[in-house]
């Protein structure tokens, strides 16, 4: 499918998809294309690189890390730290460019009250 998108110098292509597609092989081909690629994924070795899955229980709330999912350095592998964790694979960001956005405090009927009441202090 990504090979039958049109070849030209001024239009470029990224595709995102859910964790069912995403590989490391997949994104590193996609990338040799010249096509970017985002999505989530899940822990396993040829997903996500099980050695930058950390699943302590103690990881605050909006935590990101992450680094280089292969060698080649061609695709970057990131968990980012939610109500639980979250993994994705990129080929078009970086671990230093971050997009923050002004939250609502959530209700009182939040399911994820301990991490909420950590970011936003307590609800009221």
């Amino acid at each position: 499918m990504a090979l039958s998108l049109p070849r030209t110098p001024y239009l470029h292509f990224n595709l995102y998809m859910d964790n069912y597609f995403p590989s490391i092989a997949l994104f590193e081909r996609l990338r040799d294309l010249g096509i970017g690629g985002c999505g989530t994924a899940r822990v396993r070795k040829t997903a996500f690189p099980p050695y930058f899955h950390d699943d302590r229980s103690s990881i605050p709330w909006n935590e990101l890390s992450g680094g280089p999912a292969a060698s080649a350095g061609k695709v970057l592998a990131v968990q980012w730290q939610d109500q639980s964790a979250v993994h994705f694979l990129t080929t078009i960001h970086n671990l230093e460019y971050r997009i923050t956005v002004l939250r609502k405090k959530p209700c009182l009927s939040s399911t994820n009250g301990p991490a909420i009441h950590k970011a936003f202090g307590p609800i009221e």
